[in-house]
C-alpha cells in the first residue's frame, strides 16, 4: 500500500510536501508512509481517496483502476486523460489542475467568473446572438 501512495503522488506530479498539505499532514509524514516506516490509518486512506478520487480497493489491495470513474460523461473523459500518462494532454491537464489548486480563493473566484462569461458567450454564439 505504501508504494501505491508514492505511485499516486508521482502520477499526480506532486511533491511530498504538496501531497501532504492537501491531506493536512507534513512532508515527513508522507515520506514515512512511502518508505513503509509508518502504516496508513483508515482515516488517511479515507482522506487520500476523497481528496484525489482514488479507488479504496486499488489503494488497499492494488486491484482495479487507481481512480474512481464517475458516471457522468465529462468525468469519464477527464479520468481517461489522467489515467494514461502517455496521453498527450496528461501533463497539460495536471499542470492546469495543479496551478488552479495553488490559487487563492479570490483568484479562483476570478477564474470561475471568467469561465462563466466564456460559457455564456459560447451559448450566445451557438444561439446566433453574437456577430
Amino acid at each position: 500500500m505504501n508504494e501505491r501512495v508514492k505511485q499516486l503522488r508521482t502520477t499526480l506530479d506532486l511533491t511530498q510536501e504538496e501531497f501532504g498539505k492537501k491531506l493536512g499532514v507534513t512532508r515527513s509524514a508522507i515520506s514515512y508512509i512511502e518508505s513503509g516506516r509508518s502504516n496508513l490509518t483508515d482515516r488517511m486512506i479515507f482522506l487520500i481517496c476523497s481528496e484525489f478520487n482514488v479507488s479504496e480497493d486499488w489503494l488497499r489491495h492494488g486491484t482495479g483502476e487507481p481512480f474512481d470513474i464517475p458516471d457522468d460523461e465529462t468525468a469519464v473523459i477527464v479520468t481517461d486523460v489522467l489515467i494514461d500518462p502517455e496521453n498527450k494532454f496528461y501533463s497539460l491537464v495536471l499542470n492546469i489542475l495543479k496551478s488552479y489548486s495553488q490559487l487563492t480563493p479570490n483568484e479562483k473566484h476570478a477564474i470561475d467568473e471568467l469561465s462563466g462569461k466564456i460559457k455564456e458567450n459560447f451559448k450566445k454564439a451557438d444561439d446566433g446572438e453574437m456577430s
